[in-house]
């Protein structure tokens, strides 16, 4: 087992060598030569902890995003998707439920003067359908920006 642990050592070391020298300096600080699991922990724990970053990274922006005009909403749609994406791979479920809120409050169109009056009709047959699927809506409101652009 020995054995084992040193070759598991040498070839993280070497894997860390350049691009993660944070993670090495990590293992060369907490393990001694030759151990191979224990240096696999210190690895795991960074990957772990950079994830959770990563994710909550993602989540603020989810937050933050909002499209100003028609020109901005498939740009929009297509970020939204990818920070739900990033969220999903990181933490195993995006908060689904809450973003189709800040969808709807910062799409919905409000009055005569909004910019996004052209999609009320998404909207309308989106509550109409009882659907609370964020991806459905996600696709209509792509498809309404990609016919606004064809106008």
């Amino acid at each position: 087992m020995q054995n084992v642990d040193n070759l598991l050592y040498d070839k993280i070391l070497k894997l860390c060598k350049g691009k993660l020298g944070i993670v090495m300096t990590e293992i060369e600080d907490r393990c001694e030569e030759g151990q191979g699991r224990q240096a696999y922990r210190v690895v795991e724990e960074y990957y772990r902890y950079e994830a959770a970053l990563l994710a909550s990274s993602a989540g603020k922006d989810v937050v933050k995003l909002a499209p100003k005009n028609m020109d901005d909403l498939e740009p929009y749609v297509i970020t939204l998707r990818h920070n739900l994406s990033t969220i999903q791979q990181t933490e195993g479920k995006a908060p689904m439920t809450m973003t189709l809120e800040l969808v709807k409050e910062k799409l919905q169109p409000n009055g005569d003067n909004s910019p996004f009056k052209s999609l009320a009709a998404v909207f309308e047959r989106f509550e109409a359908d009882g659907s609370k699927n964020l991806r459905v809506l996600l696709d209509r409101l792509r498809l309404a920006a990609s016919s606004y652009k064809v106008k």
